[in-house]
């Protein structure tokens, strides 16, 4: 009985909670600009990213801070463009990125670090999806393995009212 409701809770999350909780705004991160009304309008919600340039310590020289002992965080001037809006910060920052839906697109993340410019696209992914499928492997492995084989094969499609967005970036200098 346990594994039942445990099953039905993880296999259908309706829409406007996977909104709550894959689309939170930060209220103190960078927001984009729109710069087409139309697309402006079209927006489900934002989810806030973070942005960190990371750089090998043997190449380049300046100020870094490094928390953790992997590579040093490094403060760059950047971008991010896409269709219909954009941004400017300094990294390490928090950026309220935009989602569409289905419709969320691509964008590009340019940053500028002691001249050197590094870029890289930035791919809208299917935070639903992801979820359900890392919710049918944690039952399969506490509750039931056929359970959860089940779910994680199910969990593979789109479905109506999957939120889609983007993940934190990292970029590295090399």
């Amino acid at each position: 009985m346990i594994w039942a409701a445990t099953f039905a809770a993880f296999a259908s999350p309706d829409a406007e909670s996977q909104q709550r909780k894959f689309l939170k705004a930060n209220k103190d991160a960078v927001n984009v600009e729109f710069n087409d009304r139309a697309i402006a309008q079209s927006v489900v919600g934002f989810r806030a990213i973070n942005v960190w340039i990371t750089k090998d310590d043997n190449q380049f020289q300046g100020s870094a801070s490094s928390s953790s002992g992997a590579d040093p965080t490094v403060e760059a001037e950047c971008t991010i463009k896409a269709k219909g809006y954009s941004a400017k910060f300094t990294s390490p920052a928090v950026v309220n990125m935009p989602s569409f839906g289905k419709e969320t697109t691509s964008a590009k993340l340019n940053c500028n670090y002691a001249g050197t410019t590094i870029s890289e696209t930035l791919q809208p992914k299917n935070l639903s999806q992801g979820s359900r499928t890392g919710n049918a492997i944690a039952v399969g492995v506490l509750l039931c393995p056929v359970c959860g084989t089940a779910m994680a094969v199910g969990g593979a499609a789109e479905k109506d009212g999957d939120v889609y967005g983007f993940e934190d970036k990292t970029l590295k200098l090399k």
